[in-house]
């Protein structure tokens, strides 16, 4: 008889990542923080306390690319930032029409935090109680939302007709109305970068940039 028992598989293992929500706060000075650090040193303080921090800003407004490539580089390597979602979408929509505001949201330059880019918050207010209505949103809501870091971008969509002359440019440019519909469908935006026209009104050559809520999510396997 074997003295042991069978032996078990291997245990996953998951790290736990602990911290607060923001880093500026009055009430810190002096407790946390020295007195004499300055506040735009603040993050960077905190980052090598605690190894998550959430991005409390993004709740109250938009904020600007080049705050995410600041944030960034104020944070160690292994740091994880939690975003937490507009309240433009959540208090103010209520989710109702999200399209465009979590196109705005997912395009304000988030992903400039790279692999530091951890989860997203979405708080939702307190009287979003549970009704038929508010489920049938919520499942709408969250279709929208990105399932990857990279279904969140923009995509640059290029249509360049194949051999055929005139026909082909002319299908060139039901191409492009066709995704343009879909476009605004969608509630993207869709902006023509280039445009190359074939003398009757085809299309010889077209770049736009699109814009929006799961853009690259449905775009990325069209070729």
């Amino acid at each position: 008889m074997p003295r042991h028992g069978p032996r078990m598989g291997r245990r996953m293992q998951a790290r736990i990542r602990i911290g607060v929500s923001g880093w500026r706060y009055d009430g810190w000075r002096g407790v946390f923080y020295p007195e004499d650090l300055v506040q735009r040193r603040e993050l960077e303080y905190a980052a090598r306390a605690f190894p998550v921090l959430e991005l409390n800003g993004t709740f109250y407004s938009l904020q600007r690319p080049e705050h995410y490539d600041e944030w960034y580089a104020q944070t160690p390597e292994d740091f994880v930032f939690t975003v937490k979602g507009g309240r433009y979408v959540t208090h103010v929509r209520r989710l109702r029409d999200a399209q465009t505001p979590l196109a705005n949201f997912f395009a304000s330059g988030m992903v400039r935090l790279r692999e530091k880019l951890g989860p997203f918050l979405w708080q939702l207010p307190p009287n979003f109680r549970w009704t038929p209505e508010h489920a049938e949103r919520l499942d709408a809501f969250l279709a929208l939302l990105p399932r990857d870091e990279a279904d969140a971008r923009p995509a640059i969509l290029e249509i360049r007709p194949g051999t055929g002359g005139e026909e082909a440019a002319l299908f060139a440019g039901d191409l492009l109305r066709m995704y343009q519909r879909y476009a605004d469908g969608q509630g993207w935006r869709f902006d023509i970068l280039s445009h190359h026209a074939s003398d009757l009104g085809g299309i010889r050559e077209v770049t736009a940039h699109v814009q929006g809520a799961g853009v690259f999510a449905r775009l990325k396997y069209e070729s």
